[in-house]
């Protein structure tokens, strides 16, 4: 069953997420979904690696049509592309259909710089010191010695830039290069590939802590994205039964951070009680990663 700790944000040292930012809340119909999805995905016979849009075209080509979970058939509609892809989130999340099962094309590959635990070694010995007989005479077949590769000693913490963005990677790409640190960007919240990615990358680093360090803007969305980043990790560590230390912290942008460089959302945005009190004190730009790497370089170097 699908299952949301109500310890979560406490756990990753965040405040509590509103219902939209919930990744997986115990539902009749997300079960019922997921499972019309998987009973889909089975008799399609799909193979791993496919894109979401490539299923969907798959379903709406259906002769006669497939049916849809809230009745009718499945269409070429906004209403039935969304089911698909919060059903087919679901179903991997319960485990009806394998990790797998889709190629992820929202986020960029990741770039990784965490250093790890490596002995000193010389590469490359070849041949043998030839015994010496009493009576002969003659130079020995010495070994050859490739490049002394010298240990590596990881500094403590497992350090990952998660940003919501990729447009801050002129920034960010040196800086995660210079401290070893890995850095993952996407377009928008980060999905659950990313999130499942950082557990294949972690598992066998028990003893050291990670920190994953959440950059968004300062938006109703942006603000509820690491939570419910937080939320996606927590559940396949809790589902992988893993017991890593790992903690999601949001340092960008933040409503201190807009303060200081007085940013703030355009008319246009929807704006929520703490964007207008922002606002009516404000009188510049919306207050965007794009818009405000002026405030990343200079937050960075402080924290």
């Amino acid at each position: 069953m699908l299952q949301a700790s109500s310890t979560s944000a406490r756990r990753f040292g965040l405040s509590k997420c509103n219902v939209k930012a919930e990744p997986l809340q115990n539902t009749p119909l997300r079960e019922r979904r997921a499972r019309w999805f998987a009973d889909i995905y089975r008799d399609l016979d799909i193979p791993s690696g496919w894109h979401y849009r490539r299923i969907h075209y798959r379903m709406i080509s259906q002769d006669p049509p497939l049916p849809f979970h809230q009745g009718g058939v499945y269409q070429n509609t906004m209403e039935c592309w969304s089911a698909l892809n919060t059903a087919a989130r679901d179903a991997v999340a319960l485990g009806l259909i394998p990790l797998d099962a889709f190629v992820d094309r929202r986020n960029p590959s990741p770039f990784t710089h965490v250093e790890h635990p490596i002995d000193t070694r010389i590469d490359g010995i070849n041949g043998e010191i030839t015994s010496i007989a009493p009576v002969q005479f003659f130079l020995p077949v010495l070994p050859r010695y490739g490049e002394l590769q010298p240990g590596v000693v990881p500094q403590p913490y497992h350090i990952e830039l998660w940003a919501e963005k990729s447009t801050m990677n002129d920034v960010l790409v040196p800086l995660a290069l210079r401290y070893n640190t890995n850095l993952i960007t996407g377009i928008g919240e980060l999905s659950y590939t990313a999130c499942r990615n950082l557990i294949d990358r972690i598992r066998g680093d028990v003893e050291r802590p990670v920190r994953i360090l959440y950059i968004s803007d300062f938006d109703p969305s942006g603000r509820s994205m690491p939570v419910a980043v937080a939320r996606k990790i927590e559940f396949e560590l809790d589902r992988q039964e893993l017991d890593h230390d790992v903690q999601l912290r949001p340092i960008l942008l933040t409503h201190n951070q807009c303060v200081q460089y007085r940013y703030r959302a355009p008319p246009s945005k929807r704006l929520t009680g703490v964007l207008v009190g922002l606002n009516s004190a404000l009188v510049k730009e919306q207050p965007s990663l794009t818009r405000s790497k002026r405030c990343t370089r200079a937050s960075l170097r402080g924290s």
